[in-house]
């Protein structure tokens, strides 16, 4: 079987969540004898070290991707390596769901879209940021948080719901399957849309046992250094609350992003203490020596710091923003839900584990056994039998 797998940016594991589950599934469905061929919307500027990546392609045309030569140059690799699956990972893109919808118009290939987002996610976000303040104080801040909040609920929030209906019919008429990370997106995305295809797939882990003796006093952060959906600025306000009581404990940062500079001008400003910004790295090592992994995101499609982390034996922390979080975090088991943006109560329950170190031993030991039900191998069979099913249709 030929799968070519089209993502925003080179599969490279190391960029981000989705780049590091497509990696992980093309490693698997090349040793059971499949080719995999890789396609990106564009280049990520960042140097693909510790990949074997070899079958890559970049689109010619940036300005505009779902443009004839585009859907011209995707059709030829389709024909040339006689592509039976074509994976659209880049689903949150519209123009990238109209190049796959017009390449498939014209060849025998079945397409299948994976959401790797939550139902409702950027109207989730807009609606959340409504009253962000990103530096300005006073009468400006109060008049922009107004303008925002009357804009948002008058047009823009609107506008939004629009978009994601408009983008997930087009999604859904062209695709054999549309894969969700968890059922429980299911209903809500059938709420937005009503479709048969739906089809929960979540992403891949692959376990590996943690060392909980090497685990140092450390609160660790991964994911873009931004407020827009991640919103780290929680995440700097809730360590400005600890750092003085834990003296002890340090707060490392791992991950880049547009706003970094500010952050760290920010962390200075404000005194805030025993912060580590490591910038855009491997999280693995970080994994292994910190105790408590934090996610303080608006919302998340499927959060893979979380398993990922807890593979090592860090204990999570996470607003409890989206639906999959109980698909990983057993509350006041493996880790801690907190209420949705509730700021005292994620301090509360870090300082309840930070003061509490056989009690964070005992949810680390738990910790360790949640990335088995995401296992790699499970996850990549449950994508080869779906791949299976569609090329069959095509034989028969």
């Amino acid at each position: 079987m030929n799968i070519l797998l089209l993502a925003e940016r080179e599969i490279n594991p190391l960029i981000g969540g989705i780049e590091r589950a497509c990696h992980i599934l093309a490693q698997r469905w090349e040793a059971q004898g499949c080719s995999v061929f890789f396609l990106a919307l564009r280049p990520s500027g960042w140097e693909l070290n510790n990949t074997s990546i070899a079958k890559r392609f970049y689109l010619p045309q940036t300005d505009s991707i779902s443009g004839e030569r585009n859907v011209d140059y995707v059709r030829d690799i389709v024909q040339k390596f006689q592509i039976d699956i074509l994976l659209n990972q880049a689903t949150i893109r519209e123009d990238a769901v109209d190049l796959c919808n017009e390449v498939k118009k014209y060849s025998s290939i079945k397409l299948v879209s994976a959401l790797h987002f939550a139902p409702n996610a950027e109207y989730q976000i807009a609606k959340n940021n409504i009253f962000l303040n990103r530096g300005n104080k006073g009468i400006i801040s109060f008049a922009k948080s107004i303008a925002n909040f009357l804009y948002f609920h008058l047009i823009n929030g609107k506008r939004i719901k629009e978009r994601e209906r408009r983008i997930l019919r087009k999604i859904c008429q062209g695709s054999e399957k549309v894969i969700t990370l968890s059922e429980k997106y299911i209903p809500a995305f059938r709420k937005i849309l009503a479709s048969d295809k739906y089809l929960a797939i979540p992403n891949p882990i692959i376990p590996a046992g943690g060392d909980l003796f090497t685990k140092k006093k450390q609160l660790l952060y991964v994911g873009r250094i931004e407020y827009g959906c991640k919103r780290f600025d929680r995440m700097l306000d809730i360590w400005n609350s600890l750092f003085r009581i834990f003296p002890e404990w340090e707060l490392v940062v791992v991950g880049d992003g547009g706003y970094l500079p500010h952050f760290k001008d920010e962390t200075l400003r404000r005194g805030i203490r025993r912060v580590r910004y490591e910038g855009f790295c491997n999280p693995e090592p970080f994994y292994k020596t910190a105790a408590i992994l934090c996610l303080t995101s608006t919302c998340e499609g499927f959060g893979m710091v979380l398993p990922e982390s807890m593979r090592y034996g860090c204990v999570p922390v996470s607003y409890n923003s989206f639906a999959a979080l109980s698909d990983i975090i057993e509350d006041g088991i493996n880790g801690f839900s907190v209420p949705v943006f509730d700021k005292q109560a994620f301090i509360g329950r870090l300082n309840y584990l930070m003061g509490n170190p056989e009690k964070l031993k005992r949810m680390s030991e738990d910790a360790l056994k949640v990335p088995v039900k995401f296992d790699a191998d499970l996850i990549a069979r449950q994508w080869m039998d779906l791949f299976k099913s569609l090329v069959w249709k095509i034989c028969c």
